[in-house]
């Protein structure tokens, strides 16, 4: 068996430490759509937010039991990248959409049909979900670049310094929350993650963006949990 030496071993230490083993990362920064009706009021958000996120200071968060989830859309430079098949498109929007109502059903009373009655009452949310970018990974050198230590050292060290590891894919992605009975704004956001460097991606060239939505929406769900003033919020994993 091949021993790694002292230098390998730091170096896939530091590795290790960059990336967190985690599946994806918050990036650092995004570009921002025309898909918010307002981006003058977005601050950098905290742990578990958007990264950068806006909030009504006098939204009452906790009366909202109920929520109107629209269909998810690309938009922007997402709408129109070539390497996205339309077939795929339909694939990826359907996974966020049903992510996303698995994750905020036990918060809210789900409301599948927009018109529905119930969304005329006061006690209604209504969120929209936007895809504005979405890049694919490089399978083969990701996972080469991941199984070996020079590689993943390389490559967590380039990803530490510019915020995004060679090879990678990422999603990023605008949201609105309004009243459905008033359609007064209450929060709004932009986000955008990056893959990690982790071993079970398999050979699909969207698994980070796959994973990204894992953690927007869990994120998503976790913090109106918290500001529905629930008791049993849990973090997630990937904050």
């Amino acid at each position: 068996m091949r021993r790694i030496t002292p230098i390998a071993a730091t170096l896939l230490c530091l590795a290790l430490v960059s990336t967190g083993c985690m599946r994806t990362v918050r990036a650092r920064g995004t570009q921002f759509s025309d898909f918010l009706d307002d981006y003058s009021t977005l601050t950098r958000g905290e742990r578990y937010d958007a990264l950068y996120h806006w909030r009504d200071p006098g939204a009452d968060w906790a009366r909202y039991d109920r929520l109107i989830l629209e269909p998810v859309v690309f938009w922007g430079d997402a709408r129109t990248d070539r390497r996205l098949t339309e077939r795929r498109k339909r694939e990826i929007a359907t996974y966020f959409y049903n992510k996303a109502y698995v994750a905020l059903s036990p918060e809210f009373l789900m409301l599948d049909e927009p018109h529905h009655p119930s969304a005329t009452e006061p006690d209604t949310l209504e969120l929209r979900i936007a895809i504005t970018r979405i890049d694919r990974r490089d399978t083969l050198f990701d996972t080469t670049s991941t199984i070996t230590t020079l590689g993943l050292a390389t490559t967590s060290a380039v990803g530490a310094y510019t915020g995004r590891a060679p090879y990678t894919g990422e999603l990023a992605i605008e949201f609105m929350i309004h009243d459905a009975e008033t359609g007064r704004t209450l929060a709004r956001g932009a986000d955008r993650r990056v893959g990690g460097k982790w071993l079970l991606k398999g050979f699909d060239p969207w698994a980070d963006a796959y994973a990204a939505i894992d953690a927007v929406t869990d994120n998503l769900a976790y913090r109106l949990c918290a500001l529905r003033g629930e008791s049993d919020c849990d973090p997630p994993l990937q904050p």
